[in-house]
């Protein structure tokens, strides 16, 4: 992983991204949402794809609790 991010998410989840939580994974894009704007020249393509991976995991969840109230 560049760009620091590495360093940036130890403390937010583990960085065996296959095995977090969806909980955890959504810290974790927020962080690096976060950290990307602050910077003084921030990769927009990367804030976009972020987002869209926070989409994908929102909507897996609430897919998830709809089909656990059936």
């Amino acid at each position: 992983m560049d760009g620091g991010y590495a360093k940036i998410l130890s403390g937010v989840v583990a960085l065996g991204y296959m095995d977090c939580s969806m909980i955890d994974h959504a810290r974790a894009i927020k962080t690096c949402i976060e950290t990307e704007q602050r910077k003084f020249n921030p990769d927009n393509a990367l804030i976009a794809t972020l987002c869209n991976a926070a989409r994908c995991g929102w909507e897996l969840i609430e897919k998830i609790k709809v089909e656990d109230s059936l």
